[in-house]
Order: structure tokens, then C-alpha cells, then sequence
């Protein structure tokens, strides 16, 4: 093959070459796709066998930068580059679950919901989040968590979205969650907060909705959150 190669004309050459740059990377590209494709599927057959818990997945379409950068024709790069399936989040809800449940699902940037609302995770579960950095929507709704590993959850700087109604959080816990810069919605609901806890919540200058109901915050507390926090609508 070589000797016929050396053969040919400068140009063949060229064009010879042209085209192998051009396959090795999507050749590449294909097979990572594949790859991840069948590992994804292995996995979310196993956690599907678990009862109730589901990967949700979106398609979107995904081009490599490298071979964006390649003399591809566009006709040819939309059939060799297909649309790929995204997982965007990770929902389960009214299951038992442990936490170890989370050892098996690998990191993603494309992960912006979890929700386990009713389950058995606890507070434990918290490291393993910081494997969704893009992370923007948590619900814990009747999850056994009381906020003691919270300074992860205050790393998830994307986070908007925090549903942690009828859990133990506190009010040290607060003072985690107020770390996070662009959260707009908080649902505490029956929660054991109290009083002391309102100069962490005041910080959350994103906060669009606080819900308070059922918690041990007095009336003199609701009325300094509302003088604080103006443009906050609070349910309590």
C-alpha cells in the first residue's frame, strides 16, 4: 500500500491525505459517540430495574469543534454528525432510594434538573452532586436531609431553583444556601427555621419566591423578610 502511495502523483497525494484528516477525527468522534451511547444504556437499564428512577434525556445536536474546523462540506457533516440524545436530569419520586444510587450515574455538564422528592436519599447524597456543575433545579421535597453537607451544595453556583419542603434543614443550612448567587426560588415549607435565620436569607438578592409555611418564623419575622426583601414574594 505504501509503495502505491509513493507512486502517485503530487496532487493524488494531496487529496489522499486530505481525506484521511478528514475521516480519522469523525471516525473518532463516532466512536466516542457509540461508546457512550451503549455505556449510557447499559447503565440507565440498571437504574430503570431499580424502580422508578429515570434518566430524562432531550435531543440536541452536537458538532465537534475539530471537525467544525475541518473543509467538510455541510451537506456531508450533517449526515455524518446526527443529532445525539442529551441527559438533562435525574428524576425519581416516591421510591426508596440510597444513596449510592448516585456511585453509578457518571459526571455531566448537561444535567440541570434533579429531582428525588419522597425517597430515602439523605444528606449524604450532597458530594455526588457536584458531578452536575451546570446544575440549576434541586427538589428534596420529604427527603431525610437536615443541611449538615450543604457547603457542597453552595459550590452549585448555577443553582436557581431549591425545593426542600417537610426536611430537617435549619437554620445553620441557610447560611450555605445564601452562598448561592442567582438562586430566584426556595421552598421551605414546613421546616424547623426560625427566626435566626433571617439575616442569611435576606442575602439572596436573586430571590423571587421564598415559601415559609409551616415553619417556626414569627410574624415579626415575616414582616422583616418583606421590608427586606421587596421585590420577594413570600408564602407563609
Amino acid at each position: 500500500m505504501f509503495s502505491r502511495f509513493k507512486n502517485l502523483t503530487r496532487k493524488k497525494k494531496v487529496i489522499v491525505l486530505t481525506v484521511l484528516l478528514m475521516v480519522m477525527p469523525i471516525s473518532y468522534f463516532g466512536f466516542v459517540g457509540i461508546h457512550n451511547y451503549l455505556k449510557w444504556n447499559v447503565l440507565e437499564e440498571e437504574l430503570n430495574g431499580m424502580g422508578g428512577f429515570y434518566i430524562k434525556k432531550h435531543s440536541n445536536d452536537f458538532i465537534p469543534q475539530l471537525v467544525l474546523s475541518l473543509p467538510i462540506p455541510a451537506p456531508l457533516r450533517t449526515i455524518l454528525l446526527k443529532p445525539t440524545d442529551i441527559r438533562s436530569g435525574i428524576f425519581c419520586e416516591n421510591e426508596t432510594l440510597s444513596n449510592g444510587y448516585f456511585k453509578k450515574i457518571p459526571p455531566s455538564d448537561n444535567f440541570i434538573q434533579i429531582c428525588l422528592c419522597d425517597t430515602g436519599i439523605t444528606d449524604e447524597v450532597a458530594p455526588y452532586l457536584l458531578k452536575y456543575p451546570n446544575l440549576q433545579e434541586l427538589q428534596l421535597i420529604n427527603c431525610d436531609i437536615n443541611g449538615l453537607q450543604f457547603h457542597y451544595l453552595s459550590q452549585l453556583k448555577k443553582l436557581k431553583q431549591i425545593e426542600l419542603g417537610g426536611t430537617n434543614v435549619d437554620d445553620f443550612a441557610i447560611n450555605e444556601i445564601a452562598k448561592l448567587p442567582v438562586l430566584k426560588h426556595l421552598g421551605l415549607a414546613n421546616t424547623p427555621i426560625t427566626d435566626e435565620c433571617i439575616p442569611h436569607l435576606i442575602k439572596l438578592k436573586s430571590l423571587m419566591t421564598l415559601i415559609i409555611e409551616g415553619t417556626k418564623i414569627t410574624d415579626e419575622g415575616v414582616q422583616e423578610l418583606k421590608s427586606k426583601m421587596p421585590k420577594c414574594h413570600i408564602f407563609h
